[in-house]
């Protein structure tokens, strides 16, 4: 009688535990980029280093948008995910028990970014103008897509719900429509826009600084303990200083090896009164 007692007891704590062993690989999800080549070049040898951490294998999941990403994550197919901040915001507004756990650093050593519009013609956003208006956006999880976007044109009086915009995909392909002629605004990242500005392009309106990419934890499948580990070994990476054998390498992306800082889940408050304020079609409706 005992004896069964005994093996009762294991069963109810056996089934209590959360997964901790990893009976499968760890499922790593880096944002989704034009290919899925692109991703395992660029995120392949971060994966090495979590599994490094872990001690467990770490499998690459590509995922061709942030929509199925999400889902995905919320569904525990995935374990860990590097989110731009709008995905972010939108996945733990959905589930609040994933676990923000490193801000990545970008090659200044910037923990924030800015969104910009662009354009040739700087008459274009006074809502007297009689030329036509086109917007350019990248996609709709993008944070400088229709978001920051849609907050940049109210200053103008403007408004994406009666102007007409598009989707290309990606930032640069925003700045080369305008550079081409097919749209007339873009919305873009700041640092890439002024990647064109020796075309004659302008910056007319630029957002407040933006918390930037971070590594998010599914706190179902890892314990508070691996999370710590995890979050306490990433905060001591040493940033990609040019050469090889030194830092994270040349072989890591470079949107993620410039090293990290701690991640507070208030530094994206200012995404979440964004979408509270600006809805995106298709996205938060």
């Amino acid at each position: 009688m005992l004896k069964r007692i005994a093996v009762g007891v294991w069963v109810v704590v056996l089934i209590s535990l959360p997964i901790v062993a990893f009976a499968r690989p760890i499922v790593f999800a880096p944002l989704p980029m034009v290919s899925g080549d692109e991703v395992k070049k660029q995120f392949y040898p971060f994966a090495k280093h979590l599994s490094d951490i872990t001690g467990n294998q770490v499998d690459l999941a590509y995922y061709q948008n942030y929509k199925e990403l999400l889902e995905a994550f919320i569904d525990d197919k995935i374990d860990l995910a590097y989110l731009g901040p709008l995905p972010y915001v939108l996945l733990i507004e959905e589930d609040p028990t994933f676990v923000p756990l490193v801000r990545f650093l970008d090659a200044d050593g910037e923990s924030t970014y800015t969104c910009s519009l662009v354009t040739f013609d700087v008459d274009i956003l006074n809502r007297n103008c009689a030329s036509p208006t086109l917007v350019a956006l990248t996609q709709p999880y993008s944070t400088c897509g229709y978001l920051l976007t849609e907050e940049l044109l109210n200053r103008h009086d403007l408004s994406l719900t009666n102007i007409p915009f598009y989707y290309t995909g990606q930032h640069s392909e925003c700045v080369l429509d305008v550079v081409r002629g097919k749209a007339t605004v873009a919305g873009v990242k700041t640092s890439i826009a002024k990647q064109y500005s020796h075309l004659g392009l302008h910056l007319v309106e630029q957002s407040e600084p933006l918390p930037g990419f971070l590594l998010v934890a599914n706190s179902r499948t890892f314990t508070a303990e691996t999370i710590e580990q995890l979050r306490s070994s990433l905060l001591q990476l040493e940033p990609y200083n040019g050469t090889k054998n030194t830092g994270n390498g040349a072989a890591w992306g470079k949107s993620f090896r410039n090293g990290t800082i701690p991640v507070e889940a208030s530094d994206y408050q200012c995404i979440v009164d964004q979408v509270n304020n600006n809805k995106i079609p298709g996205v938060n409706q």
